[in-house]
């Protein structure tokens, strides 16, 4: 009792642990209570709030995540490095692809095995002119091995490339009338975000950048192309927009179905590492002659409004929504924060006990 502020903390402390380890809502787990704190939240993130694709993926995954490091701004401290990190060499690769397939689309050239041999030499023009200029264009020091890590990036490209032209990618099986390249970095909700309803009461503005589209030769089907670093196993899947951590997808079909004039929009992640693609998602129903799977868009309007709702009201908690087992999917800045391995020891605990 000699020092009451010190039992204070502590209790505090344990009260904290507590909470976490039993997984209850409260500040401790990212619920907020305090009710000007709920109402500035509520008005930062109400119908005016514009949001992208990967912060709806993020309340999906993990609110917490998106309070962190959206709300709160927190940043990780990032030590300094020689050459471009996985953010940048993303941003060349994706580069490229867009000059690339753009002169494909301004010059006529089409997905077919006998236009392979003149792709690649566009291709290896582009990249010469994108890697040259790269360090000053993203802003980083190039270091002894850049070239021959451009040299990996340039195969990297070359194999996506044969495998979309020789209808390795899954995408020439939905065109059966053919296939051409539409847009690149199409760009929407800028000048005005996008309005899309969730429910009667729920909406959201949006805006963000689909990396391309490819259209039937009679403009009637529609399918968006989203490039991933990543490997084919790490690709989003509709098992995960079903599970509701993934929404991607679903944002972009339904932002090109409100912009561009097509009745059958598909769309596919292709793993620039593998030169893969994931299964073809198409807006609820898979049309006639097509491949792929339907993705269901009241299945994850539902589960939007649910978060949207939640993170209104001032409820981030830390509830991993990542992978199966309730662990988190990937290596997150903010782990230590929410304390989520304190969490799953309990529950790996339980499950023994």
């Amino acid at each position: 009792q000699s020092h009451p502020a010190t039992m204070r903390r502590l209790q505090r402390n344990c009260e904290g642990e507590q909470d976490r380890l039993k997984r209850r809502r409260s500040s401790f787990n990212g619920t907020l209570h305090d009710e000007g704190l709920v109402q500035s939240i509520g008005s930062m993130l109400d119908d005016s709030y514009v949001w992208s694709a990967s912060q709806l993926d993020l309340i999906g995954s993990c609110g917490f995540r998106f309070f962190a490091g959206r709300v709160l701004k927190i940043e990780p401290i990032i030590e300094p490095q020689i050459g471009p990190d996985a953010l940048m060499r993303g941003s060349i690769s994706h580069k490229i692809l867009e000059q690339m397939y753009r002169h494909f689309s301004e010059n006529g050239i089409q997905p077919h095995p006998d236009h392979i041999e003149s792709a690649m030499e566009v291709l290896e023009q582009i990249a010469a002119q994108v890697l040259d200029s790269a360090p000053a264009t993203f802003g980083f020091a190039p270091h002894p091995l850049w070239p021959q890590e451009s040299a990996a990036l340039r195969q990297r490209l070359r194999k996506v490339l044969r495998a979309d032209f020789e209808g390795a990618l899954k995408l020439d099986k939905q065109f059966q009338s053919g296939r051409h390249f539409s847009e690149q970095e199409l760009r929407f909700g800028e000048s005005a975000a996008l309005t899309i309803a969730l429910d009667d009461q729920t909406f959201i503005r949006m805006r963000g950048t689909i990396d391309r589209i490819d259209l039937a030769e009679d403009g009637s089907r529609m399918l968006i192309i989203d490039y991933k670093s990543g490997s084919e196993s790490s690709l989003p899947t509709l098992k995960q927009y079903m599970q509701g951590r993934s929404f991607q997808m679903l944002t972009y079909l339904l932002a090109a179905s409100e912009l561009l004039d097509a009745r059958e929009i598909g769309g596919a992640f292709v793993s620039l590492r593998d030169a893969k693609s994931g299964d073809v998602l198409w807006l609820d129903d898979v049309p006639a002659n097509a491949n792929g799977k339907a993705l269901d868009s009241t299945t994850g309007k539902a589960a939007l409004a649910r978060y949207i709702q939640q993170v209104r009201a001032g409820d981030f908690s830390a509830e991993a929504n990542g992978v199966e087992e309730n662990k988190c999917h990937q290596y997150c800045d903010y782990a230590q924060l929410c304390r989520i391995h304190v969490m799953e020891r309990r529950q790996r605990g339980s499950r023994h006990g």
